[in-house]
């Protein structure tokens, strides 16, 4: 990634997010081409794998970093699953800002909420919580 950046664009890009961390200059297009081309030489295996790879780049210095991680978690199609739930939900616990809390929500949680109505996690006080849809205003 760091031979793909752009210190034009990078600035600009950390002042909308309101300097919550720095980036690369690194637009959604050329993201998509990073990790065609790491998928080709690097081979998803397992769920560990697939953990491990995520939270690497989830922990990285640069936002993009943020945004490859939740590609990782979108696109490796046979682990984005209620299985990986406990990885997803880290990953909103952690979130801190709308962009990646909204990516989680709409494109990786929400799809496995809609399929899997019973999951359940853990409050923030240690209680288990059932996950209420929409349409439940009880749980």
């Amino acid at each position: 990634m760091m031979a793909r950046r752009d210190m034009v664009r990078a600035e600009p890009m950390a002042a909308y997010m309101k300097n919550i961390q720095p980036f690369l200059g690194i637009a959604s297009p050329v993201r998509e081409d990073i990790i065609k081309s790491a998928r080709k030489v690097y081979a998803i295996e397992s769920r560990d794998i697939y953990r491990d790879i995520i939270f690497e780049l989830w922990n990285g210095e640069f936002r993009e970093e943020k945004y490859m991680a939740l590609e990782v978690a979108q696109r490796y199609k046979p682990y984005l699953n209620s299985d990986s739930f406990d990885i997803y939900e880290k990953l909103v616990y952690d979130a801190d800002w709308w962009d990646t809390l909204d990516w989680l929500a709409g494109k990786i949680v929400g799809p496995i909420v809609q399929k899997h109505r019973d999951l359940r996690i853990i409050s923030s006080n240690g209680e288990l919580q059932k996950i209420c849809g929409p349409a439940e205003r009880r749980c």
